[in-house]
C-alpha cells in the first residue's frame, strides 16, 4: 500500500479504512520526573517536557507521527490572577496560580497538588470570574496567526483543537466536590457556566476554523475514576448533552468530522450518552476496573474510535511482560480498525528508558 503522510494517516485510521499503518502516538508522552531520569539512561538532553512552544522534540525524536495544535489561549482567563505565593514550607508551598485556584504544591512537580480552595464558590464568583473569559478577545490569538495560517493550510500532519469539556471546565471552576454537589444545589450555576462555556468556545474557534481546515478536537472531560463517572446517565443528559450538541454542530459546520473526548477513569456507563451527542472517539481508556478495549469494541463496534488501553503498568516490568500486554490486544484491535495504540495514561517515572523503547520497537516490527 502507497505510503501515507501522518495527516492522512489519521483520518484513514479514525475512519476505519485501510492505512500503511496506524499513527504512532502516545497519549499524555511522559511527566516530567520521567525525562529526568530517562536523561540519565541516556535520553538526550534536548528532548525536554512537551510544551505548546515545543510540540515536536518528543514525537520526532521516537520516530512517532506529528501532532500539533495552534498556540492559541483557549482556557486562559484573561486578565490572568497574580501568582502568589502565599505560605512557603520549605519542600511544599501554598500558591494560588493564574486560573485563581489556591493549592498546596511540592516544589519539585514530583506529585498531584492538594486542591485548597476554587474561584468559583457563588453566581456571584461566577459572573465576576465570566469577565476573564470573553473569547472574543484579539489577544487570544498570537502575533505571528498569519503565517501560521500559512503554514497549517500546507501541512502534512494532525492539527488539532484544544478544549475543555462540560463537565471538564465547570470541574476546574469549582473543583470535584463543589461541581458534584452543585448538581443538586445550584444547577442554575452550571448551566450559566456551560452556556458561557459554549460561546466562548465558540468566538474563541471561529477565526481559526474559518480560515484553516483541522483534522479533530481533542475535548478535555476527566469526570471518572477506577469506579465509575462522577456523574451518571441522567445527570449527562441535563447538563451536558445539550451543550455538546452544539459545540458539535459548530464543529461540523468547519468540516471537523473528529470529536474525540479524554477521560481517565472507568468511563463505560456514559459511553452511549456521549456517541449519542456526536463524539467520535475516546481515550485513554485505563485498564482499571477490568475496563478492556476489547470489550469496548466488540459492543460499540464502527461507532467509536479507540485510543490507547495498554496498561502502562507493564511498562515497570520485564520485556517479556510488555511483549504480552501488546500482542494481547494491538493485533486484534487493529484488524478490526478505528485504533490507534497508545498506553492508558503519561509514562509515570518508574518506567526505564530501555523498556519503553522495547516497546516502540515491538510496535513498529508489526508492520
Amino acid at each position: 500500500m502507497t505510503t501515507l503522510n501522518d495527516r492522512e494517516r489519521f483520518h484513514a485510521t479514525m475512519n476505519f479504512d485501510k492505512s500503511d499503518r496506524p499513527p504512532y502516538w502516545e497519549y499524555g508522552r511522559s511527566w516530567d520526573a520521567t525525562l529526568e531520569r530517562w536523561h540519565k539512561e541516556g535520553l538526550p538532553e534536548t528532548i525536554v517536557p512537551w510544551s505548546i512552544e515545543n510540540q515536536d522534540g518528543w514525537d520526532l525524536h521516537f520516530g512517532m507521527d506529528r501532532r500539533k495544535e495552534p498556540p492559541i489561549s483557549w482556557e486562559k482567563a484573561m486578565p490572568p490572577f497574580e501568582k502568589e505565593t502565599l505560605e512557603d514550607y520549605g519542600d511544599t508551598a501554598l500558591i494560588r496560580d493564574s486560573f485563581g485556584v489556591t493549592k498546596k504544591i511540592f516544589k519539585d512537580g514530583s506529585s498531584m497538588p492538594q486542591f485548597v480552595r476554587f474561584p468559583v464558590e457563588t453566581s456571584n464568583d461566577w459572573e465576576k470570574l465570566k469577565e476573564r473569559y470573553v473569547g472574543s478577545d484579539p489577544k487570544r490569538y498570537p502575533d505571528n496567526w498569519a503565517d501560521l495560517a500559512i503554514e497549517y493550510n500546507n501541512r502534512d500532519y494532525c492539527l488539532y483543537t484544544p478544549m475543555t469539556g462540560f463537565f471538564g471546565q465547570p470541574r476546574n471552576f469549582m473543583g470535584d466536590e463543589n461541581i458534584c454537589l452543585a448538581y443538586y444545589l445550584q444547577p442554575e450555576l452550571i448551566h450559566s457556566i456551560n452556556e458561557h462555556w459554549l460561546n466562548f468556545n465558540i468566538q474563541v474557534w471561529e477565526k481559526a476554523l474559518s480560515e484553516i481546515e483541522f483534522d479533530c478536537a481533542l475535548i478535555w472531560e476527566d469526570m471518572a475514576y477506577k469506579n465509575g463517572p462522577m456523574i451518571g446517565p441522567e445527570m449527562f443528559d441535563e447538563f451536558m448533552a445539550p451543550y455538546y450538541v452544539r459545540l458539535v454542530d459548530f464543529l461540523k459546520s468547519h468540516n471537523i468530522k473528529h470529536i474525540i473526548v479524554d477521560s481517565d477513569g472507568d468511563i463505560r456507563k456514559i459511553i452511549p450518552n456521549f456517541i449519542k451527542v456526536g463524539v467520535t472517539a475516546m481515550y485513554p481508556w485505563e485498564c482499571t476496573n477490568g475496563q478492556d478495549i476489547r470489550d469496548i469494541r466488540k459492543e460499540y463496534g464502527n461507532k467509536l474510535g479507540i485510543i490507547g488501553g495498554l496498561d502502562k503498568k507493564v511498562l515497570e516490568l520485564t520485556k517479556e511482560e510488555i511483549k504480552q500486554e501488546v500482542e494481547a490486544k494491538v493485533p486484534s484491535m487493529l484488524k478490526l480498525g478505528g485504533y490507534i495504540p497508545s498506553f492508558d495514561h503519561s509514562i509515570p517515572p518508574n518506567v526505564p528508558y530501555e523498556n519503553y523503547l522495547y516497546y516502540w520497537d515491538l510496535i513498529k516490527s508489526l508492520f
